[in-house]
């Protein structure tokens, strides 16, 4: 009977249950799609994406990993603060540029018209002007603001682990004079 127990190997097996999957489903789901924006951002912006902003988003995805992979206590929230910096850093420069789209056909007689006063032809022009600023300034900014936060992040990390690791040390000198006091 007991050659009969030691053949046979027991395991044990889970059924993924909804809760498991949809942790899968969104571990996978969300980075695509924070992706698939990068890729549509860059590739709307053509030229300014690829000599740009490509290098930005690869910046910023690589310390974002670099963030997660040396705070491992950490890498959750590293992990949600790239993929939501990067989706809204994608979104709002796609918003930008579909309100330079739209903005672009209005020109200073048409608001004239539509409100009745004087306008100068140029405002037309100046409002392009100040969408095209506001898209450099996303652009730059965004990033390098990011990097900053990540850098600062890093720093404190590693400040904080030094100051523990110190005490730790102090405490370990403290309890080995205690302990031959005795």
């Amino acid at each position: 009977m007991n050659e009969q127990f030691e053949s046979t190997n027991l395991t044990y097996e889970t059924k993924m249950d909804a809760t498991e999957l949809m942790r899968y489903i969104k571990a996978i789901c969300i980075p695509l799609a924070v992706f698939l924006i990068t890729m549509y951002t860059i590739a709307k912006f053509a030229g300014f994406g690829t000599k740009l902003l490509a290098p930005l988003y690869g910046t910023m995805w690589a310390a974002g990993a670099i963030c997660a992979i040396l705070m491992p206590s950490h890498r959750a929230d590293v992990i949600k603060e790239t993929l939501a910096t990067l989706s809204g850093y994608g979104l709002a420069l796609i918003g930008m540029h579909k309100l330079m789209g739209v903005t672009s056909g209005v020109s200073g007689q048409m608001i004239a018209a539509s409100f009745d006063t004087a306008v100068t032809s140029v405002f037309g022009n100046t409002m392009l002007g100040y969408i095209n600023n506001f898209i450099w300034m996303i652009s730059i900014i965004v990033p390098i603001t990011f990097l900053v936060m990540q850098a600062k992040r890093i720093m404190q990390f590693r400040k904080n682990k030094d100051k523990n690791k110190f005490y730790e040390q102090i405490r370990d000198v403290r309890d080995e004079n205690k302990a031959h006091m005795r």
